[in-house]
C-alpha cells in the first residue's frame, strides 16, 4: 500500500505542491522583492512555508481569510488595487501568484512578464 500511495503523491505532488513556484521564486529573488497572492491564500500557502517570506494578498479578503481580515490588530497583509499597482509599478521586484482561471480579477492592462506556469497557476513578475 506505501508503494502505491507514495507513486501516487509522486504524481500529482505538481499539482497538490507550489514548491516549483516556490523554487522559480527564490531563484529570482532580489532583497526588498514581494510576493503577492491574487484571491484565495490556501491555493499557494506552501509558496510561504517554501520561500519563508510574507504573502500579500490582493482580493485576499474570501474564505477563511474574511474573519481575520475584520480584526483592528490585522497585520497589513491586505492590500487593495491601487497599493497593488504602487508596488507593481515600483522599483521593487514583485512576484504575483494567480490561478489560471482567477487572472480576470487582476487590473486591467498588467503588464510583467511569467516567470512560471504549471498545473493551472502562474508566477508573474513585474521586472
Amino acid at each position: 500500500m506505501i508503494p502505491e500511495a507514495w507513486l501516487t503523491l509522486m504524481k500529482f505532488a505538481p499539482v497538490l505542491s507550489s514548491k516549483t513556484l516556490a523554487t522559480a521564486i527564490m531563484q529570482n529573488w532580489q532583497p526588498g522583492a514581494r510576493i503577492v497572492f491574487n484571491d484565495e491564500y490556501q491555493k499557494g500557502s506552501s509558496i510561504a512555508f517554501y520561500t519563508n517570506q510574507q504573502i500579500l494578498l490582493l482580493n485576499g479578503k474570501v474564505t477563511g481569510m474574511s474573519w481575520g481580515a475584520k480584526y483592528p490588530d490585522v497585520p497589513p497583509v491586505f492590500i487593495d488595487e491601487a497599493e497593488f499597482l504602487r508596488l507593481w509599478n515600483s522599483a521593487e521586484r514583485v512576484f504575483l501568484f494567480t490561478e489560471n482561471d482567477k487572472k480576470d480579477k487582476l487590473p486591467n492592462g498588467l503588464q510583467g512578464r511569467t516567470l512560471i506556469d504549471q498545473s493551472r497557476k502562474t508566477i508573474l513578475v513585474n521586472q
